[in-house]
């Protein structure tokens, strides 16, 4: 695991998270990009990208290619930048993460044959290949009478920063499937806390 502050951006913490091994898919980052947008107008994505060029990691979100591969890394570079940027809280990148399935049709598919969290989260290892290159994700709990299940996922080691957008889009994607009133995703254990691994609770309210 890369050792990093939580919330410095700067060149030696961009230089860091570009060492980790691993792939994204490029549209994480285009939405990235379609998110600050839709919410901070085109003066605000240019400013972003000056950011982000300063630091070394130059983005142009709008022409990243969808379905390239990007170093791992970049997805907390650009998420780091925007909350340095715009000063987003964590519920603005839990946001971010419920934004992203609104695009992608493979996505868009799956929910829609989809009616239960458990369903969900039994074929997340699939939906996350379509996100990483890198960690494992598994269901180790589930209680349809008392609503809620925990994940897991291991070796994934970036930033905790995309542990608040991994809350933010499974609670948009568990919302889909059940129609429920309300969705929550909070994160139990944390590799950046020294845990071994990252759990997640959903709880869900019908």
């Amino acid at each position: 695991m890369v050792k990093m502050e939580k919330e410095i951006l700067n060149k030696e913490l961009v230089e860091n998270l570009l060492k980790i091994k691993g792939e994204t898919r490029g549209f994480t980052l285009r939405y990235d990009g379609e998110y600050v947008l839709k919410n901070q107008g085109e003066a605000g994505l240019k400013k972003l990208e000056k950011e982000l060029n300063g630091l070394g990691c130059p983005i142009e979100y709008k022409t990243v290619r969808a379905t390239g591969f990007f170093p791992v890394g970049m997805r907390a570079i650009s998420l780091l930048a925007m909350k340095k940027m715009f000063d987003f809280d964590d519920e603005k990148i839990r946001e971010i993460g419920a934004f992203h399935p609104k695009f992608p049709m493979g996505i868009r598919l799956f929910v829609k044959y989809i009616y239960s969290p458990y369903e969900i989260l039994k074929t997340a290892q699939r939906m996350w290949r379509i996100y990483y290159t890198i960690g494992e994700v598994s269901i180790t709990n589930y209680s349809e009478k008392e609503n809620y299940a925990i994940f897991e996922i291991r070796n994934f080691d970036i930033h905790p920063i995309v542990c608040r957008v991994i809350e933010g889009h499974i609670a948009y994607l568990a919302r889909m499937a059940i129609k429920a009133s309300e969705v929550t995703c909070r994160e139990l254990k944390c590799t950046f806390e020294g845990e071994a691994f990252h759990q997640f609770k959903v709880i869900w309210k019908e």
